[in-house]
């Protein structure tokens, strides 16, 4: 946490981006190949939507992803 905040957050540890927290289930290899995909989607700037959150920098994005919960398959 004290790693991510160092990245995230102004010199007091306030004012902190959203973390990024990716939940994955399994379903074999092409669940992993998924999951892989859609991380780098996110890092690549790819994802967009009309309801997209003006803070969507991927140059951010890397920094912002706290955690990635992922089992069986969709394991990255």
């Amino acid at each position: 946490v004290r790693l991510w905040k160092k990245l995230n957050c102004d010199a007091q540890g306030h004012n902190c981006e959203r973390p990024i927290i990716i939940a994955a289930s399994g379903g074999a290899s092409r669940a992993g190949f998924y999951t892989a995909t859609v991380i780098g989607a996110l890092l690549d700037g790819k994802l967009k939507s009309a309801n997209a959150a003006p803070d969507h920098d991927p140059q951010k994005i890397k920094n912002r992803i706290f955690a990635i919960s992922a089992i069986s398959g969709s394991s990255v």
